[in-house]
């Protein structure tokens, strides 16, 4: 009985082992099929990612065209406003120096001073006395 008790020992060993080495090889296939659905969502959570750089991408790049060109309006109308600026300061001189001859023509009426309308409407002697020489012109061709 001995040898048959030993027999039987060796037996349930070698099941044991059998099984044991069954059970490990199930657990890498669960292991291997886990790694592979692991792997699968990775490259599609790359995937999704690739594309949703790929549209942020494109939305900077709608971006930067879109204020290129608000840049590009913004100069013109700065230099628009430049001229117009510019326009604005030369009527305003223009408007001055004919306000400055028609104050002089006024105070030369009035019978004051060529000197004195120099220094108080700012225009030079000589302009004074171009005022003064259409204002006696102006009296002559309206007598005459």
């Amino acid at each position: 009985m001995d040898i048959f008790a030993s027999q039987i020992i060796d037996i349930l060993l070698v099941a044991i082992i059998v099984m044991m080495a069954v059970n490990s090889r199930l657990s890498m296939r669960r292991y291997e099929s886990k790694t592979v659905e692991l792997i699968d969502e990775l490259d599609q959570l790359a995937k999704t990612q690739a594309v949703k750089v790929k549209q942020l991408e494109d939305q900077l790049v709608m971006v930067s065209k879109g204020s290129q060109g608000v840049g590009r309006r913004l100069m013109n109308t700065e230099k628009k406003l430049n001229q117009t600026m510019e326009r604005q300061s030369e009527m305003e001189n223009n408007d001055t120096e004919q306000f400055s001859f028609n104050q002089a023509a006024k105070l030369l009426e009035k019978g004051i001073e060529l000197n004195d309308v120099v220094g108080k409407v700012g225009i030079t002697r000589s302009e004074a006395k171009l005022v003064d020489l259409f204002q006696h012109k102006e009296h002559e061709s309206l007598e005459g």
